[in-house]
């Protein structure tokens, strides 16, 4: 039996999704910046404490990986990539973008 393809669960990246994707990489830069500074200050202060890990600190981490992970979402669907380097765009993680920003669930992709 083949193995099922992780392309399976990518999604068709229609011109109205591009469109929003592109509207949306103003907002993404925006929050990934303001949540690496808030990373940076919370890495910053944990060395000058001296304290090991704290949840503050694990969830500004996070927080961090997810913007970026966002951004690079968006900059994926605005050129019409569905696959680069591992990162597939899926349904839900289209779903979870809209959802951030508030966006209406109007420009769903179909699934493959």
């Amino acid at each position: 039996m083949p193995k099922q393809s992780a392309m399976t669960n990518a999604v068709i990246i229609t011109n109205e999704m591009r469109k929003k994707a592109i509207e949306l990489m103003p907002a993404a830069q925006s929050s990934a910046e303001a949540e690496e500074i808030r990373y940076s200050f919370f890495k910053a202060s944990q060395a000058w404490l001296r304290v090991q890990g704290c949840k503050s600190f694990s969830e500004a981490k996070m927080t961090a990986k997810k913007a970026q992970k966002r951004l690079k979402s968006l900059f994926m669907i605005a050129q019409g990539v569905v696959a680069e380097d591992g990162h597939i765009i899926t349904a839900d993680c289209w779903e979870e973008i809209l959802e951030h920003f508030n966006q209406d669930f109007t420009c769903k992709s179909p699934h493959h």
